[in-house]
């Protein structure tokens, strides 16, 4: 069996025993990983239920105002109550409409137009940014996983090397020091190994914590080979790309919208308000009845203390989400180098590790095997040769998982993937 079977068997047995808690049916690839947090998420759910809000203010915001009833009593003489006491005595029934100004319901429902694509943008941003936390952890689970398999048949090869080391001291062809430095050595790979099962229970944690699970839930990945890298990234598409999808900039560009709609919906506070209002008046006997008709209109005349500061106030926030516009286009122009920059920093060393030093590291290995076999090379040489290459290995799975983790944040920082 590969040693990662064994060491994920044996893992999830260990986990499960002080815990009780139930492991997974299946291995937890990436892309389900992914899927089960954005689909439990509490966090993700509250800003879809604020969305869920915003977008039903909408429909209400441009619909004209209730209309309002009215009952009375008018003209009857105070000094003798009564509804037949006065010819011009009646019971009244009315209704009042209230007639916004042309455009003004459409300028409010743009208003709140602008505040759901917004928390739509805001909603498509929280959605990066958890998928983006998911794949650096679980990408973190996985290094983890590798590097405990790694240091496993490291600690199966330097036992090995101690039967053989005393194999030949029995038979006087080696010596005692042989046995004692290599047990030595395989004991110095038993605190790395307990750090990095802590360091995994501790991820395991967190990522069961994102997909919404207990965290004592044990979490198995797949056992395959890790994908292909690219071997260099231009940063121009994915520029192109951030400031054409990256749901931040959206959002702005809402708030801008919205401000620019406050505006006009400011500056119609000079026009004035309609009421058109009809009553019917019951007179009592035979008296004939009334009906009125009238259209009332507000008067806006304190102008310099009521409509220009408001008008000011919102030329001020339309300036305001301009700039944060063009600070949010800053920042993810920024994001979008440094990111760039990073994840060709770590490809490179990739490839350094691929080509040049783990090679060479092998090879090394192979010669002081064929070396100590005919007795040309010490002990003390073979075994540190070994740790080197464990050292290496780890160190090269390291910077290959570094490099999926910048292509996660470079992801998320652009809006949607940007290498394959």
């Amino acid at each position: 069996m590969h040693p990662m079977s064994i060491f994920r068997c044996l893992w999830l047995v260990a986990l499960a025993l002080p815990w009780g808690a139930q492991a997974q049916d299946a291995p937890l690839s990436l892309n389900q990983a992914v899927a089960q947090a954005l689909a439990h998420n509490p966090n993700l759910a509250a800003i879809e239920a604020r969305l869920t809000g915003l977008q039903a203010a909408v429909e209400p915001a441009g619909v004209l105002p209730d209309p309002k009833a009215s009952l009375g009593v008018v003209n009857m003489p105070p000094s003798a109550p009564g509804l037949d006491r006065d010819p011009m005595t009646q019971v009244v029934v009315g209704v009042t409409q209230p007639l916004p100004y042309p455009g003004r319901l459409d300028l409010q429902r743009q208003i709140a137009q602008a505040k759901a694509a917004g928390g739509q943008a805001q909603l498509a941003e929280a959605r990066l940014a958890l998928a983006r936390e998911v794949k650096l952890t679980w990408w973190h689970l996985a290094y983890l996983d590798r590097a405990l398999a790694l240091h496993w048949q490291t600690t199966e090869e330097l036992n090995r090397l101690v039967e053989g080391a005393e194999a030949r001291y029995r038979v006087g062809k080696g010596f005692q020091g042989d046995v004692w430095l290599a047990r030595s050595e395989r004991a110095r790979i038993d605190p790395t190994i307990a750090a990095l099962q802590a360091q995994r229970a501790g991820a395991q944690a967190q990522l069961a914590a994102l997909l919404d699970l207990p965290p004592n839930t044990p979490i198995m990945l797949p056992d395959r080979d890790l994908p292909p890298l690219p071997a260099h990234v231009e940063p121009t598409p994915p520029m192109a790309k951030a400031l054409q999808a990256r749901p931040l900039l959206m959002a702005a560009a809402a708030e801008i919208a919205g401000a620019r709609a406050g505006v006009g919906l400011a500056d119609s506070a000079w026009i004035p308000t309609f009421d058109l209002g009809a009553s019917y008046g019951i007179r009592s006997g035979n008296r004939r009845d009334l009906a009125s008709i009238t259209l009332s209109a507000t008067l806006p005349l304190h102008g310099s203390s009521r409509q220009v500061p408001l008008l000011d106030q919102a030329r001020s926030e339309q300036s305001a989400a301009g700039h944060r516009r063009h600070q949010a286009e800053n920042r993810v122009r920024a994001e979008v180098i440094a990111l760039v920059a990073e994840l060709n920093r770590y490809l490179a060393t990739v490839a350094d590790y691929d080509e040049r030093i783990l090679p060479a590291a092998q090879g090394t290995v192979t010669a002081m095997e064929a070396a100590y076999g005919v007795g040309k090379v010490d002990f003390l040489n073979l075994v540190r040769a070994r740790l080197t290459q464990l050292s290496d290995t780890v160190m090269a799975l390291r910077a290959r998982i570094l490099a999926f983790q910048a292509q996660a944040r470079l992801d998320a920082a652009v809006g949607q993937e940007v290498t394959p």
